[in-house]
């Protein structure tokens, strides 16, 4: 069977770190003269290696600060028989009170990156250096800190009512959330509030820790702009240069982790930020592993996997995992060369099988998520003039569809002693699916199809039943029900999610100018809509819905038409047509 992460997370760690661990809190130790202590420590294994000082020892492990600052904590059993016997006579000499405490960097950028002040932000094509980068399927050389199976699980367990990033949770655009309304009133559910100035893109939301992020393009700049619950925008910040080819606009969804907030930028400029403060911690950029945007410019939002950052550059390095601490290289997928296409990663673990699955312009694509090495490809919607969706993967079945004609594509996935491929189960012609997505609920598939939408049997490849409802559109999955957003008029509705029927149960509009591609969000017990320059948040919440009293004017379907309230642009659509 196929289940989510972050069950494999621990393992990866420990494969992935002994040298590109992050800064570890504080070490208690007496080290002496700290540069006579530097010396070259090994794994058991005798792979690899470290030159660092010995700075505290605590929970079994050995604290290790390297030349560079950092410190690493690795665990005593895993370090070879002489470093073993070294740190047991080092231990013994330093019984006595320590005559100096040293202390490790806990959340600082890696060096030469300093954090901008507060005017300071950084600018396109900035970046620390990456040094030397990894072959195709070498073994990455370090780890992190181990935890526990539980410890790990908490960790990268959303809080209630967050989605943190691209498709939600679990990237398979469900909600979590529960007690939500079954029916709309015909004016929609109740208006909280409505950011204006977000600029203009397709970008969706991220909701984490009391606060919403999106972005768009002002001026000639993609910003990053962060809002309250109650609608207050407390920062816009600058990552890179505008893109301006053709259909201009921020495209990738910020990601939220431990703190942090990741972004990529159509130009390829990868980043990460203190989600809080937002400053930069580290830059990277696709070009750094042979990257060059597809036509439409990049579009995935970062897949954050453990202690991973997945990004698809394209290319003879077409999908590469970063340590998600400071940017640099752990693996690079082996065994694997295809341009980018606008879709994200998605991860999954089938029968003990860490995977993560990429649409690229040669087609779908699964890798290891250990190491990067290629399991299985197929070449279905190879060469197509757009292929946005994001793969979706469950009951060890994986979903790809696309637009321009091309429709969708099942893989079953086969485990055979350990060695996983994947065969071609089924192909449909309908669920075309430009941009809109699509979610699995109950063994059926339910997305966007042509200029309207689908649902179709995940283990046959049946089709249920076809619908126009809002049209072509994009759509999310919350408390049994469907939210559908269309890409024209700003129309939103809610509708029952069954193989029998789509059975709308309310529907509205917004205001906004040009097609809307940024997906809906429900979290924490709210609709959040993003329409060109605009943020909508709606009470989706039964209760809350009830006592909502002294809203914002709504405006109409109408209205929507005739008062744009984005930039306009020249635009052209993806290949000169209408999907």
């Amino acid at each position: 069977m196929c289940r989510h992460f972050p069950a494999w997370l621990i393992s990866a760690a420990v494969l992935l770190a002994l040298l590109w661990a992050a800064p570890w809190g504080k070490a208690s130790s007496d080290p002496g003269n700290e540069e006579d202590a530097y010396r070259t420590w090994t794994d058991a294994t005798g792979q690899f290696h470290v030159e660092a000082a010995l700075v505290g020892f605590a929970e079994g492990s050995a604290q290790l600060k390297k030349r560079d600052g950092s410190v690493i904590s690795v665990p005593a059993a895993r370090l070879s028989k002489s470093d073993r016997s070294y740190l047991q006579r080092e231990l013994a000499r330093r019984r006595r009170p320590p005559q100096e405490r040293v202390e490790a960097p806990a959340d600082d950028p890696p060096p030469g990156d300093k954090p901008p002040g507060a005017g300071e932000r950084p600018g396109a094509g900035e970046r620390p250096e990456a040094g030397e980068r990894p072959e195709a399927g070498e073994r990455p050389e370090a780890v992190d800190q181990p935890r526990s199976r539980a410890q790990a699980a908490k960790a990268a367990e959303p809080r209630g009512g967050d989605w943190p990033g691209w498709r939600g949770p679990k990237r398979d655009g469900k909600s979590a959330d529960t007690g939500l309304l079954e029916n709309w009133p015909p004016e929609g559910p109740p208006l909280l509030w409505h950011g204006r100035g977000i600029g203009a893109g397709y970008s969706s939301v991220a909701v984490v820790g009391g606060r919403a992020y999106t972005t768009g393009v002002i001026g000639e700049r993609l910003v990053i702009s962060v809002f309250d619950l109650e609608g207050h925008r407390l920062a816009q910040v600058p990552h890179d240069l505008a893109w301006t080819k053709n259909y201009p606009g921020g495209r990738s969804t910020p990601m939220i982790d431990e703190g942090n907030l990741y972004l990529i930028s159509a130009h390829g400029l990868v980043g990460c930020y203190n989600a809080e403060s937002l400053q930069k911690k580290w830059l990277v950029h696709m070009r750094d592993f042979g990257g060059s945007p597809p036509e439409w410019g990049y579009a995935e939002s970062v897949l954050i996997l453990g202690p991973l950052a997945i990004i698809t550059p394209g290319g003879s390095k077409c999908i590469v995992a970063l340590n998600k601490t400071n940017g640099l290289p752990v693996w690079v997928s082996g065994g694997l060369e295809a341009a980018a296409q606008y879709g994200s990663c998605f991860a999954f673990e089938f029968e003990g099988v860490p995977v993560v699955v990429a649409g690229t312009h040669g087609g779908l694509a699964g890798v290891d998520a250990h190491n990067g090495q290629a399991l299985f490809f197929n070449p279905f919607a190879a060469g197509n003039t757009a292929s946005c969706p994001t793969p979706i993967a469950e009951a060890g079945h994986v979903f790809w569809a696309a637009g321009y004609g091309k429709g969708g594509i099942c893989m079953k996935l086969v485990n055979d002693r350990g060695r996983l491929t994947a065969e071609q189960a089924w192909a449909t012609g309908d669920m075309v699916c430009h941009h809109g997505g699509y979610i699995i609920h109950e063994g059926h598939i339910y997305g966007n199809n042509g200029n309207g939408w689908a649902c179709i049997e995940l283990a046959s490849g049946a089709t249920k039943w076809k619908e126009q409802a809002v049209g072509k559109g994009s759509l999310c999955f919350a408390d049994g029900m469907l939210y559908l957003f269309g890409e024209r008029g700003g129309k939103a509705a809610l509708a029952t999610c069954s193989p029998e029927g789509l059975e709308l149960r309310g529907q509205f509009s917004v205001a906004g100018d040009g097609p809307s591609w940024a997906h809906p969000v429900v979290a924490g017990g709210r609709l959040y809509l993003r329409y060109d320059d605009n943020l909508y948040c709606f009470s989706v919440r039964a209760a809350e819905a009830a006592e909502a009293t002294g809203r914002p004017e709504r405006m109409s379907a109408s209205d929507a038409k005739r008062e744009p309230t984005g930039p306009r642009a020249a635009r052209r659509q993806p290949g000169g047509k209408e999907q």
